[in-house]
């Protein structure tokens, strides 16, 4: 539902629909808004998704959080932000809860959007859930809050219904320790990387962690022995082990009220075998 000050007009829509803008999934998704379109909003971020392999714009902070959020979810694989909705639709979504419909200064209508478009896979298939985010509800403007139940109104005649994010949604560990794994998702081009070592500490990290002895010791302390095993920095131990737990050979619970490098032995899963 953003509408922020910039300007749009029937012939900057029709150039983004020309655009694809708004169309895809995964990698091929165009978002209706990108950063670059949309000044003086606040804190921008430009963001890699590791499970969609493309750029993803988010216009404030919390756009960002609530992205993290998502992605480190596993169920999760696409996320479309700044994703727009159908005038057409959106028009007669507005009507019938008698709002007045967005419009341009040119006398054409607004295309709304919501935050995020997120599709989850279970045991039973996929399904999408649509999310806007609001710091605070309850301080929106009686405006910002119809605009909401327009969009609202336009997802429950699609069968789905619009979920409205707070920042009570974050967890900040979680956010935190996801944030620096995720960093080491690809290490391939790292100074110290080789398939050899990789495999090495690979192999050991697995037997660390399946032996009780070392449970009660932080990831920080087992970094360090098998660096000393290795004659290698810790650092690229850790470096390492990151690397497993963002592609999830190496499972644990990042929401842990704990910087990861804090965390026990105990608290980790290996799962190389079953990939």
């Amino acid at each position: 539902m953003r509408r922020g000050r910039y300007h749009f007009d029937a012939k900057k829509v029709q150039r983004y629909l020309q655009e694809g803008r708004g169309r895809g999934e995964f990698n091929k998704y165009l978002p209706w808004l990108k950063i670059q379109d949309v000044p003086s909003l606040g804190r921008s971020h430009r963001v890699w998704g590791l499970k969609t392999q493309r750029a993803h714009h988010f216009l404030s902070d919390g756009e960002s959080k609530c992205f993290l959020m998502f992605e480190s979810d596993s169920k999760v694989i696409d996320i479309r932000e700044q994703f727009p909705l159908d005038t057409f639709q959106t028009f007669q979504a507005a009507r019938r809860l008698g709002f007045r419909h967005p419009y341009n200064p040119d006398g054409s209508l607004y295309v709304m959007t919501i935050d995020f478009l997120v599709t989850y896979r279970d045991k039973y298939g996929t399904y999408t859930t649509p999310y806007t985010f609001k710091y605070s509800y309850d301080e929106l403007s009686p405006r910002e809050k119809e605009l909401i139940e327009i969009a609202r109104e336009f997802w429950r005649a699609s069968g789905k219904e619009l979920v409205v994010l707070s920042e009570k949604f974050f967890n900040q560990h979680l956010i935190s320790n996801y944030d620096n794994v995720r960093a080491f998702f690809d290490i391939s081009k790292l100074r110290f990387y080789t398939p050899e070592l990789l495999q090495a500490v690979m192999t050991q990290f697995e037997s660390v962690v399946q032996s009780t002895a070392f449970w009660r010791l932080t990831l920080t302390d087992v970094c360090k022995r098998l660096a000393h095993a290795n004659s290698i920095e810790p650092s690229v131990v850790m470096s390492i082990v990151k690397h497993l737990v963002s592609r999830g050979l190496v499972q644990t619970d990042l929401s842990q009220p704990l910087p990861f490098e804090q965390f026990e032995i105990c608290s980790f899963k290996t799962v190389l075998r079953a990939v």
